[in-house]
């Protein structure tokens, strides 16, 4: 028999063991294939492979990532990197947003090559998944569409005043859509209009911002990546017009917006990384269930001065980051 030192050190060594075990870069090596239609998508990936490599999937020892970089919103273009992952035949692939992942489904169809999807609103909705619970066929991911309701209502304790909210959209992009008829269902209980005029291409945000009304009290970026590659534009207005401009996510309000209340983008990543290491282990990626993203408040101090407005208390308590 052990003795109680001897049990206890035994113990230590076979934690230490279980650790290291668990640390130690996985035997097989895999191929993913990441497909992007947008810049702002890339701290995602950086999350991706960085929750990757906490799992033990070292990049260029044991699993490689073929990504070419943001390729816009062609669907023919996404669909041809799509496909060029099938030639290849990946072991996964990382589709980001609802563009990436439309392309994903379109040319997998029929395969069982496995798809892990983020960050996407209304992934039953967009008929990616048959149910949270059980989405089926050969995808799963991170949905990140329950922040739109929490969003507006912070705009509101920071501005308690407001009554016209302009939040523009891309009629052709599900998540924009999904977000849009969100927020027009959340304003109504707060006596709120929301003025949501239509852009199915970022050339025609000039013109649209031209035409905005003069009586608009806030800005409300949707999770809609062709609005998304204008953010520049709308913050210029946000600051002209001294009016409150809110987004979803941190690297808006680094680039001017007043706040942003929705998921990081790289925890998100870094949440999708464990269904790919599901995945990539023999788990059917249509039996596992679709994850909700955590979401957090960001406030732009900077900004709240130059547009007149003082931030309360409870929004700075609240805040991740400030």
């Amino acid at each position: 028999n052990f003795s109680s030192s001897k049990r206890i050190a035994f113990a230590l060594l076979l934690v230490f063991v279980l650790s290291v075990s668990a640390c130690t870069p996985k035997a097989e090596t895999f191929t993913v294939g990441i497909v992007n239609p947008a810049p702002s998508m890339d701290p995602t990936i950086e999350g991706f492979k960085a929750g990757m490599a906490e799992k033990g999937y070292v990049e260029g020892e044991n699993i490689t990532y073929i990504y070419n970089g943001p390729l816009g919103g062609d669907p023919a273009v996404l669909d041809a990197e799509v496909q060029s992952f099938v030639d290849a035949e990946v072991d996964l692939i990382f589709s980001l947003a609802t563009p990436g992942t439309a392309a994903a489904q379109r040319v997998t169809a029929g395969t069982d090559m496995p798809v892990v999807y983020t960050p996407l609103s209304d992934p039953v909705g967009a008929g990616f998944a048959d149910s949270y619970v059980s989405p089926g066929g050969n995808m799963t991911g991170v949905r990140v569409g329950g922040f739109v309701p929490k969003n507006l209502e912070w705009l509101t304790i920071i501005s308690p005043d407001i009554k016209k909210v302009y939040a523009p959209f891309n009629p052709k992009d599900q998540a924009a859509v999904y977000g849009r008829d969100l927020l027009v269902e959340t304003a109504a209980g707060f006596g709120i209009e929301i003025v949501a005029p239509e852009a199915a291409s970022a050339d025609e945000i000039p013109g649209m911002i031209a035409e905005m009304p003069e009586d608009i009290d806030a800005i409300f970026i949707l999770t809609d990546s062709m609005v998304l590659s204008r953010v520049a534009d709308f913050v210029a207005v946000s600051q002209e017009r001294a009016i409150p401009l809110t987004s979803f996510s941190y690297s808006q309000v680094t680039a001017g917006t007043l706040m942003a209340y929705g998921p990081n983008f790289s925890a998100t990543g870094n949440q999708a990384a464990r269904l790919a290491d599901q995945v990539l282990q023999g788990a059917d990626a249509g039996s596992l269930p679709v994850e909700e993203a955590e979401y957090f408040l960001y406030l732009n101090q900077a900004v709240a001065e130059q547009i007149g407005i003082t931030l309360p208390d409870n929004a700075l308590k609240a805040a991740t980051e400030i």
